[in-house]
């Protein structure tokens, strides 16, 4: 894989993560875990195969997690798409009709 491309839904949910983390633990560490996901989602472009299949909850799903969160995304023919961002405390079937 050659890139990453990010869902409007999980862009959302990445802004959701820094600003918790911004107002619980300061900008340093929201800066840091944000980094953090940056180089997960960039991995996943080298290893794509690494995630779990989640096809319970749609075809062709994967899941991998960092941290407290689940990286939901999915293999396309030239690039990783990052579907959703959710804490693994999340009701997760909820989240996909």
């Amino acid at each position: 894989m050659e890139s990453y491309e990010i869902t409007r839904q999980a862009d959302k949910d990445i802004e959701e993560i820094f600003r918790y983390t911004l107002k619980e633990y300061g900008k340093k560490q929201a800066v840091k875990y944000l980094s953090a996901l940056k180089s997960l989602f960039i991995k996943l472009c080298k290893t794509p195969e690494i995630g779990r299949l989640r096809d319970e909850l749609r075809e062709g799903l994967r899941s991998i997690t960092n941290d407290q969160h689940i990286i939901f995304y999915s293999i396309n023919e030239n690039k990783i798409l990052i579907v959703r961002v959710l804490h693994g405390n999340r009701d997760l079937p909820k989240h996909w009709p």
